[in-house]
């Protein structure tokens, strides 16, 4: 998970303070050298104050000290001046954007935020194309930290080319009762447009990180308070557009927190299908990658290991907590491994995994032995890239589905003086094959792509194909 920290930063006279964030492997803090301000004007003042932060956050946390082979000082030598006149926050990131790209890396972006006024300076803030009601709300709700707590009307919502759909429904929810299906297209939400909103979203990070903050942001709008109401528009399946009236309601899931991630609702479903010779696959699905997940598979597991296979829906996941992660693939390994290594300037962490072979009441099992399937898209990011490109390294899982995120590094924003936010990279991980993860999804094995017309149709390729690839296992076994 893209571990994603907000905070304003405020410099002392003379030295800056100390800022300390947990990550996903451990703590990276990061001080910085005495900053000079001789600037003319106060636009000259905060544009140099917020340059300087960039850079130096940068130049602290970055993972690789030789910054890939670059010069970082004379980087900041040749750019700042330019930052000193730029004429607005729109002109100055677009200075810090040339400066980190120098890296030759993704995952070091810079988004529109606001001032210190909380208003957006002017029109150049917003991009084209972009409704400035949508703009202020969707980094309203970036910005901040959501309450588990908050009620919602049950929807699991996915991004497909920027149009934010109905994945899944929950039963128990009101959106259930109004007959919302998989595959129906959010249009708005109260007074809200949501179709064409990607644009205020567009940027250097790629569609793959707007798409899902685009998503993060419609989930959040149909939440708020229990029994509230929310008024939303659909495209339904058939082309009509229906406008229903839905309560919030409290969804099921345990709240979990860990180090600085937000409070976190985790949901944990098996379900059972059978194969055209009645044998039975059991498909695990969470939403992310933390405490709960860890107990809830040692309480199923007895379960799955009489499976004629087991399939992992990573789809829409984006990660968590490592550790979680590491003890997840101890069931399903028979030897000690590695789902691979995390890197920062000065430590290295090697994600070993242990075959589970006891229970935690002292019971002896075995690690499940039958057919591993994982299903990914590209909405699964970090520790579930980290966990399907370990498995599939060590040749013990099969993939279906669509390529990742390709987002495995642990990192945070955090937002400048002058109200923008940065988003950077603070550790790497390397996959067992010895390639990056950052900047290059991990691949299928079999690749099965989902539309929406597959949603409306109640079609799940992935799936289908997973399912196909266990009965052949099977039946080559007998």
């Amino acid at each position: 998970m893209t571990n994603i920290e907000f905070r304003i930063s405020k410099w002392r006279k003379g030295r800056p303070g100390i800022s300390v964030v947990l990550v996903l492997v451990g703590l990276l803090g990061y001080g910085g050298p005495v900053l000079a301000q001789s600037a003319s004007s106060s636009r000259e003042a905060e544009n140099l104050e917020t340059f300087d932060r960039a850079w130096e956050i940068v130049d602290k946390t970055h993972f690789d000290e030789s910054f890939n082979d670059v010069d970082w000082q004379v980087i900041y030598d040749e750019l700042r001046p330019q930052a000193a006149v730029a004429g607005d926050r729109a002109e100055l990131r677009e200075i810090m954007q040339n400066m980190v790209d120098r890296l030759g890396q993704s995952h070091f972006n810079f988004l529109p935020g606001s001032g210190p006024s909380g208003d957006h300076e002017n029109d150049g803030d917003i991009p084209a194309g972009c409704d400035p009601a949508v703009f202020s709300s969707i980094f309203e709700s970036l910005g901040g930290r959501r309450d588990p707590g908050r009620a919602d009307v049950g929807l699991v919502l996915r991004s497909f080319g920027g149009d934010i759909v109905v994945l899944d429904v929950d039963e128990q929810s009101s959106g259930s009762e109004g007959g919302i299906q998989s595959g129906w297209q959010v249009l708005s939400v109260g007074e809200i447009a949501v179709e064409g909103s990607l644009a205020c979203l567009k940027g250097p990070d790629g569609p793959s990180d707007a798409s899902r903050r685009l998503t993060a942001w419609v989930s959040d709008l149909l939440s708020g308070a229990t029994g509230t109401r929310v008024r939303v528009t659909f495209e339904a399946g058939d082309g009509s557009q229906p406008t229903l009236d839905l309560e919030r309601r409290m969804p099921s899931g345990e709240v979990t927190t860990y180090g600085n991630l937000p409070p976190t609702r985790t949901r944990f479903e098996v379900q059972w299908h059978s194969l055209p010779k009645g044998d039975r696959v059991a498909v695990v699905g969470f939403n992310i990658w933390l405490l709960p997940v860890a107990r809830r598979f040692e309480e199923e597991m007895d379960g799955l290991r009489e499976a004629a296979g087991v399939i992992i829906d990573l789809r829409g996941n984006p990660g968590g907590v490592a550790a979680i992660a590491q003890g997840v693939a101890g069931h399903f390994v028979r030897e000690k491994a590695s789902l691979g290594v995390m890197k920062s300037r000065n430590d290295e962490l090697n994600l070993f995994i242990n075959p589970r072979r006891s229970t935690r009441d002292g019971r002896r099992v075995e690690p499940f032995p039958g057919p591993l399937a994982i299903l990914i898209d590209r909405s699964s990011a970090s520790t579930s890239e980290v966990f399907a490109a370990g498995l599939q390294d060590l040749g013990r899982a099969r993939l279906f589905g669509e390529p990742t995120a390709g987002a495995a590094l642990p990192s945070f924003a955090e937002r400048l003086p002058n109200g923008d936010v940065f988003l950077h990279a603070t550790m790497d991980y390397v996959r067992p094959n010895g390639e990056r993860v950052e900047g290059r999804p991990v691949q299928p094995d079999e690749p099965t792509p989902r539309s929406r017309e597959d949603l409306v149709a109640g079609s799940d390729p992935a799936l289908e194909a997973a399912l196909d690839w266990i009965d052949q296992k099977r039946q080559a076994e007998k």
